[in-house]
């Protein structure tokens, strides 16, 4: 009895970092851009809330999915309905430190590495290399493409992005299809 109970003291610390671990790993942001890439495929009909502005170029939708503690995420659709051509893009951070921002971007990297999702009973995940933000450059972006090939997701990204504004630092999410700048075009053979 006193070696279980031993054993118990000594363990319960390790199984609490594991618990604690598990729950930084299932964030609300790789939760947030797995069910906004799921709804890619429906030209994100699913998510897309109310129409906030509308142009000759683009219209301007709400989305139902937002990252905790970011701003309103938008759904856009640029050209017409026959078009299909719909993007997601959210700020999700702001600051005028340099410092600050770099470590919440590096953050952002970690949790979209570690989104995955299912499309079509295939299991997707999303991979980039980590180019660090300098602060001599105003702008940096990683382009996330997908492990798996899925028609349904040929040339989709999510791009990491942190800018320099008038403001400072901002740093952006955004889902697009996107066949140019490096993303090669897989080509069925």
């Amino acid at each position: 009895m006193k070696k279980s109970m031993f054993l118990c003291l000594v363990l319960l610390p390790f199984l609490s970092i594991a618990q604690l671990h598990f729950t930084i790993t299932n964030n609300s942001v790789s939760n947030a851009i797995a069910k906004v890439i799921e709804d890619f495929p429906n030209h994100f009909n699913n998510i897309r809330g109310e129409i906030i502005s509308k142009d000759v170029q683009a219209v301007n939708y709400a989305c139902t999915i937002n990252i905790s503690g970011a701003d309103s995420s938008i759904i856009i659709q640029n050209g017409n309905d026959s078009d299909n051509i719909y993007s997601w893009t959210e700020t999700v951070f702001a600051t005028d430190d340099f410092d600050k921002a770099k470590e919440k971007f590096h953050e952002y990297f970690a949790k979209i590495k570690a989104t995955v999702t299912s499309i079509d009973n295939k299991r997707i995940s999303f991979h980039a290399e980590y180019i660090a933000p300098d602060d001599t450059k105003h702008f940096t972006t990683i382009l996330f493409t997908a492990n798996n090939e899925t028609p349904q997701l040929k040339n989709v990204v999510i791009d990491l992005s942190m800018q320099y504004v008038l403001s400072g630092w901002q740093i952006i999410i955004s889902v697009y299809e996107h066949t140019d700048y490096g993303v090669e075009n897989k080509q069925e053979n």
